[in-house]
């Protein structure tokens, strides 16, 4: 367990990988609704590269097995640098996520 929860080791990855999911879900869920709801629109009509490269993530986290395929690793904006492999998240590639989602960018596609 020692092991497992020192800097970098296998816990830090499992709860960045659960903020990951988290982060998307509140998009989805509550955000992207409100700001629909606020503008008149419909939460399908609310955009934003960012989050969808999210998505691609999440959904390897989720169903892949934290497996990246190719799809996941085209990402548009996500500053990550990495390959098709496993997906491992240190606590510098969360800090740059929260740093690109507190300057992100949102449209709506009527």
């Amino acid at each position: 367990m020692l092991e497992r929860g020192r800097e970098g080791g296998t816990y830090e990855d499992f709860i960045a990988k659960a903020i990951i999911v988290l982060i998307y879900a509140e998009w989805e869920e509550v955000s992207r609704p409100a700001i629909a709801a606020e503008l008149g629109a419909k939460p399908d009509e609310v955009k934003c590269v960012l989050m969808g490269d999210l998505r691609r993530i999440r959904n390897c986290i989720i169903h892949n097995r934290s497996s990246l395929t190719e799809e996941a690793v085209r990402v548009k904006e996500l500053g990550w640098d990495f390959s098709v492999s496993r997906l491992t998240v240190t606590k510098e590639m969360l800090a740059v996520l929260i740093d690109q989602i507190n300057s992100m960018y949102v449209r709506i596609e009527h």
